[in-house]
């Protein structure tokens, strides 16, 4: 195993820019039977992918805007599926995200070609046994990565191959499992490693080789830390929690391509702030969280700077999830939506 350390620590600050009256926020179709919906990906062509709450009992199902002025398309999982989420999409349309079983008992990743063409990933340990998988990115070669559940608790980060082959990836010393988030055209990695210390989520950077690099925390004593994103750069984002003192808030994160961790801004009075995508150059989208504990969507410019974005209906709230180099953004405001200029 081949492990490195990045300490590198940045903080900055900037004034925040109100809800910005050039950016319009449109509900995307979704299908007649849907309770609600979320858009949790957005490729530089506009297609977008996310799930929607129809399906059986609390079970969602897998959805595609292929245009997003039309409604969405189903996914068809597997054969023996009752539901399923569509998680990531790569620049060439590949679509990563996980199918549950019949039964609904187990969940499998899958990736889904162009076409729209789903294949299982494998999820086996060689002698019949399937565990629970799921993938959560994909990149222009159809490379996947994402989690493997085992049956005593412990989870692996994996990574799939164009063909099919997985790779289980390794994680920092001490640390029992792992988790692969998103995966980007260079083949670098962004995810955690997890122990069962006081700082339980260590936020790490797999090199295409494997290498797996410990990317750093925010001061004071940050207990752990979440990566949702990695652009083309190596830009990755996230978000940081101190567990000790009074500042024990969740704060948005961005780590460039060295390791160096900053802190973004965050609006006056937010109680929490949090970082979920990032495009390839270098805009990213997320959310805070009011002093009433609601969740209000948020884009930052490259320099850093805030705009507060705003959600369907009166209360205004939602999650922005993606965003592509076209300035789309799409997330969830009681429904699946997108964010356009």
């Amino acid at each position: 195993m081949k492990v490195s350390l990045g300490l590198a620590i940045t903080l900055v600050l900037t004034s925040v820019t109100p809800a910005s009256a050039d950016v319009t926020v449109t509900a995307l179709g979704v299908p007649a039977n849907s309770r609600t919906a979320s858009a949790e990906a957005v490729n530089n062509d506009g297609v977008i992918v996310g799930r929607y709450w129809g399906g059986a009992g609390d079970l969602t199902l897998p959805l595609v805007w292929r245009d997003a002025g039309r409604p969405a398309a189903v996914l068809q999982g597997l054969p023996d599926s009752v539901g399923g989420e569509a998680n990531a999409v790569s620049s060439a349309g590949t679509v990563a995200g996980m199918s549950w079983t019949a039964d609904g008992n187990r969940f499998q990743a899958v990736r889904w070609d162009r076409n729209d063409k789903v294949t299982a990933l494998d999820s086996g340990n060689g002698s019949g046994e399937q565990f629970h998988t799921s993938a959560s990115g994909v990149n222009s070669l159809g490379t996947v990565v994402g989690t493997l559940h085992y049956p005593d608790l412990t989870v692996a980060a994996v990574r799939w191959s164009s063909t099919g082959v997985r790779t289980e990836l390794p994680c920092l010393p001490g640390h029992r499992s792992g988790r692969a988030e998103a995966v980007n055209d260079g083949g670098t990695i962004a995810g955690i490693c997890i122990n069962d210390d006081s700082n339980p989520w260590h936020a790490v950077r797999w090199a295409p080789d494997g290498t797996v690099t410990k990317l750093a925390t925010l001061p004071p004593s940050s207990s752990y830390s979440e990566v949702r994103a990695i652009n083309r750069s190596g830009t990755i984002v996230g978000s940081s929690t101190s567990n000790t003192g009074a500042d024990s808030r969740r704060r948005a994160v961005r780590w460039d391509a060295n390791g160096a961790v900053t802190e973004l801004p965050a609006p006056s009075g937010s109680r929490s702030t949090w970082a979920d995508g990032i495009s390839d150059d270098g805009v990213i989208v997320g959310g805070f969280e009011t002093p009433e504990g609601q969740a209000r969507p948020v884009r930052w410019a490259p320099d850093g700077r805030i705009t507060e974005l705003v959600g369907l209906g009166p209360n205004k709230f939602g999650f922005a999830h993606a965003v592509n180099t076209k300035g789309m953004i799409v997330g969830s405001s009681g429904t699946a939506v997108r964010w356009s200029h």
